[in-house]
């Protein structure tokens, strides 16, 4: 990138830089080892004049350790969301508040509460809705994953309040269910607020 300037440190150690490529606006996390001053790898998203960058999303508890995340830009409301590098685009016309990887399948929740999957992209791809959860969640919002025998719950904190936590259930078939707990330590929950890093 030409003219590169520092926009976010991630808490992977990676740093995410604004700059110009080709002439036009770019972005590109990069990984840099401090001892040899070099640049170890570098993931750039160019073609993105007018964007600018709207969330930088890591698995909740996953945050230093995991190479998994999802970057978006967003131009008006036209939003872009890349998974890893820009050959894996993900088209989805919302704001993402958070995802959570099952093994080779990737779970979208939007800001605006629409429940998506598909494979883990491996090129362009278009999320299948899940289902309308009917609730908000905020930017960077907490979603953490468990897995039991063949269901995957998503255990995550909406903008709803008194609602201490929301748990979205998703079986074989991919039917979804969904629960509020309030009741023991989650009612100690209800009025905090539970995010993911960035």
């Amino acid at each position: 990138l030409v003219e590169p300037k520092i926009k976010h440190l991630l808490p992977n150690g990676k740093v995410v830089v604004q700059g110009k490529k080709s002439g036009a606006n770019a972005f590109a996390i990069i990984e840099y080892d401090y001892s040899a001053e070099s640049i170890v790898s570098e993931a750039v998203f160019d073609d993105l004049d007018g964007y600018g960058l709207d969330s930088i999303l890591f698995m909740s508890g996953n945050q230093q350790d995991s190479p998994d995340f999802m970057i978006s830009f967003v131009k008006d409301k036209e939003h872009k969301h890349y998974y890893q590098t820009q050959a894996n685009e993900v088209s989805l016309a919302s704001s993402l508040a958070g995802f959570w990887i099952n093994g080779t399948n990737l779970y979208l929740i939007t800001r605006d509460g629409n429940l998506y999957g598909s494979a883990i992209p491996s090129g362009s791809t278009t999320p299948t809705l899940m289902k309308k959860l009917s609730k908000e969640f905020p930017s960077n919002a907490f979603i953490y994953g468990v897995s039991s025998g063949t269901d995957t719950h998503l255990i995550t904190k909406t903008t709803t309040a008194n609602e201490a936590l929301f748990v979205v259930s998703i079986d074989n078939t991919n039917a979804v269910d969904t629960t509020v707990v309030s009741t023991g330590y989650a009612s100690q929950m209800s009025n905090v607020n539970i995010v993911s890093a960035f």
